[in-house]
């Protein structure tokens, strides 16, 4: 089980897809197609949650990375980190194993 499963597991939720969004030639999330797509299900509402390992997966420029979980906090979604140091960063304590 990855960490990402099992911080879903820990805390309840479903997991409704995997997306897979390689960094691809750039670092910008808005310029990637899995990025867009999980924009897309966002502004439908299909989840409220984002499980990603760090914040550097979503991209390692902050100003980036703010921007696009920015935008997906419009839709109410949250970014909830795996990695165990990013723990605090999740809003509650998760014990991984």
């Amino acid at each position: 089980m990855t960490a990402g499963h099992r911080l879903a597991a820990a805390r309840g939720f479903k997991i409704t897809e995997k997306v897979v969004d390689p960094y691809g030639e750039t670092n910008n999330p808005a310029r990637r197609t899995g990025w867009r797509h999980l924009t897309e299900l966002a502004a439908a509402g299909a989840f409220t949650r984002l499980i990603t390992h760090l914040p550097s997966s979503i991209s390692p420029d902050v100003e980036c990375r703010y921007r696009a979980t920015n935008a997906l906090a419009e839709h109410g979604v949250r970014p909830l980190y795996s990695w165990p140091v990013q723990e605090s960063h999740a809003g509650e304590t998760v014990t991984t194993q």
